[in-house]
């Protein structure tokens, strides 16, 4: 029983340290996208984009970041971290003069 507890102890705590992982990533994003002055409007995560959107898709454990418009996906790369996709999402909109906000 000991051992089984245990177990669950460290499984938990496991759940606990990777949420707290995903919390900073984001947090340390929106504190990047605040500092550059980045539009929110121009990008989604996690939902399906407008037409001239920057997004990250989740598929299984792999995350997708493209710009879409008119139906056609470019600057596609595909992560197996999320830190990874929000770094390389960042870089995208640093890029695009149309991500500052007005």
């Amino acid at each position: 029983m000991r051992g089984s507890l245990r177990s669950l102890y460290h499984a938990i705590l496991r759940s606990v340290i990777a949420a707290l992982s995903v919390l900073m990533e984001n947090e340390e994003f929106n504190q990047k996208l605040y500092e550059h002055d980045i539009d929110r409007s121009i990008f989604s995560l996690g939902k399906p984009p407008s037409d001239c959107m920057y997004t990250i898709q989740v598929h299984g454990s792999s995350y997708e970041v493209y710009y879409f418009e008119r139906g056609i996906k470019e600057y596609t790369q595909t992560f197996s971290d999320k830190g990874g996709s929000l770094e390389y999402l960042f870089k995208l909109l640093l890029a695009d003069p149309r991500a500052k906000k007005k």
